[in-house]
């Protein structure tokens, strides 16, 4: 017989939880419990199933959807920097663009951090003002990928499905912040093809640089409010400043925003869905 789980009041904002916080989530049918330590799944047997699961991604057409936030001071990373997501490309980009996946800092070109996917080769890139490193593997078009970017002082490593791909030297530039975007280049949003095409899930920052080891468990859990729990006495969900989800429910907001589940979560960092951008059901990582 079916046991009714009790439920306490939901926090809409779960990136700052307290022990007995709970909701229930529509797209797995599952009562959602914070225990004090982690979010937790149940079904309607009280059956504990996989936390937090997510059925839904940020689509993008390539042409002008996107997303995109003023942002506070927590999100505007220079360095240490881990940049984590899972993307599924539809289309590359042309000669000499990017289909970018996040990007930040002012209108003028060259300041600021640019993470994505560089001309026809659809090879993982990261840019900071005469400063880029590029992967030596080549993505995939209608393929699920998790990417990630680590970022410090002389050095940048491109990680593709948990493992690393490639480590350069770097030179980081000062820049002036004012804007993040998601899916498109923000010093160039009239510029199609630097738009991303496909889905975008699970997109997330860190001000510090993972190791390669939670860089592969962020690959295997997809889950970086939930980092800490198997490597060691890390605390880098302490250094999570933004975690846009990109589910449903709670996760995505109202109408057209997504909101910032980390646990330094602020009004602030809520994504701000432009032109066509939508939330799709039908495609996640």
């Amino acid at each position: 017989m079916p046991t009714t789980i009790p439920t306490t009041t939901a926090s809409t904002r779960p990136g700052s939880p307290s022990a007995g916080d709970a909701y229930f989530e529509t797209d797995t049918k599952s009562y959602i419990i914070y225990d004090g330590a982690n979010w937790r799944a149940y079904n309607s047997d009280s059956i504990s199933v996989p936390p937090v699961a997510n059925s839904y991604s940020l689509s993008l057409d390539g042409t002008d959807d996107h997303a995109e936030v003023t942002g506070s001071s927590e999100i505007q990373i220079s360095y240490p920097l881990t940049i984590s997501a899972w993307i599924y490309p539809t289309a590359n980009a042309s000669s000499n663009n990017i289909r970018t996946i996040i990007s930040w800092g002012s209108a003028a070109e060259g300041e600021g951090r640019i993470f994505g996917l560089l001309d026809s080769t659809n090879n993982l890139a990261f840019w900071a003002y005469q400063s880029s490193l590029n992967s030596t593997t080549t993505l995939s078009l209608n393929t699920w990928y998790h990417v990630a970017a680590t970022v410090d002082t002389g050095s940048t490593k491109l990680y593709i499905n948990g493992s690393l791909d490639t480590t350069g030297s770097n030179t980081l530039n000062s820049f002036t912040y004012s804007k993040t975007h998601v899916g498109e280049l923000y010093y160039s949003q009239t510029t199609a093809a630097r738009h991303f095409a496909g889905n975008i899930d699970e997109l997330a920052l860190f001000n510090s640089v993972l190791s390669a080891d939670e860089i592969t468990q962020l690959y295997n859990d997809g889950n970086p409010f939930d980092l800490n729990s198997d490597v060691g006495n890390y605390t880098s969900s302490a250094n999570l400043k933004a975690w846009w989800r990109m589910g449903d429910g709670t996760e995505t907001g109202s109408g057209t925003t997504i909101y910032d589940m980390s646990t330094n979560d602020s009004n602030s960092d809520d994504l701000t869905l432009v032109n066509q951008a939508s939330i799709d059901n039908s495609n996640a990582a």
